[in-house]
């Protein structure tokens, strides 16, 4: 008597191969110092600020050129430089996300997202009074985070429509 041999065959097309493969990305340290009083959180690094360690890298990203308009003075294209006039205003950088998986460059392909733990990040620094944050996907998961009780709810917060 003969056996049948059944196997089954999944087919994917590239996008859900890629989904399937898709590395955890992680966050970077805040740039704060124990001034900072207002804290700008977007959502979690992109691509080009991964590869080499900055944030806002993506020359196509506009976080650079609006804080130039918003203080009227050029910034030197120095990354340090950069992070230290922020630092003098007392303006701090951060994400929601301490980690996740991105399928893509942009928000929209973010899944299985961990949020940054910010009852420790404002005990660590009570002079924050103000949270900016970075766009629609920074505030849907900022709001996640109040309702898990990962981020308190007594600091005020402002949303910049992206």
């Amino acid at each position: 008597m003969n056996k049948l041999s059944i196997r089954k065959i999944e087919l994917f097309t590239p996008r859900q191969e890629r989904a399937i493969n898709m590395p955890r990305i992680y966050g970077f340290d805040p740039i704060i110092d124990s001034c900072s009083e207002t804290v700008l959180l977007g959502t979690i690094p992109g691509p080009q600020s991964l590869s080499i360690g900055e944030y806002y890298a993506d020359p196509h990203n506009q976080f650079w050129t609006i804080i130039e308009a918003v203080f009227n003075v050029p910034i030197s294209g120095e990354y340090m430089k950069r992070r230290q006039y922020l630092l003098e205003r007392n303006i701090a950088i951060w994400d929601v996300l301490e980690s996740a998986e991105r399928l893509g460059v942009t928000d929209k392909g973010i899944t299985n997202a961990t949020i940054n733990d910010f009852h420790i990040f404002f005990c660590k620094y009570p002079t924050i009074k103000r949270v900016i944050l970075l766009g629609n996907t920074a505030m849907t998961y900022y709001k996640k985070g109040i309702k898990t009780d990962k981020v308190p709810g007594s600091i005020p917060f402002k949303q910049v429509q992206s």
